[in-house]
């Protein structure tokens, strides 16, 4: 299993979005969130696309997408960005 941690800035923007939205959005956010870190956790790198000549990697599952980077020798994701669509 690889741990996952948020960079304050990514989950700052998770905050505001959940709360300017309205609570069927909040449910499609939560799945789609609950569905992307399930699978970061277990295996990262089958996760999204990675980005040309960078670490960085990007997975969208609408209505929302994140950026992350992955440390396999310390099991480690960071999610460095959120966004919605």
């Amino acid at each position: 299993m690889f741990e996952i941690r948020w960079a304050r800035s990514a989950y700052d923007d998770l905050a505001r979005i959940w709360t300017a939205s309205n609570s069927d959005r909040r449910a499609a956010i939560t799945r789609s969130l609950a569905t992307i870190e399930e699978r970061l956790a277990t295996d990262p790198m089958t996760v999204g696309e990675s980005r040309e000549r960078s670490t960085r990697r990007v997975v969208h599952l609408p209505p929302i997408g994140i950026d992350f980077q992955i440390d396999e020798s310390n099991r480690v994701v960071k999610v460095f960005r959120f966004c919605d669509y």
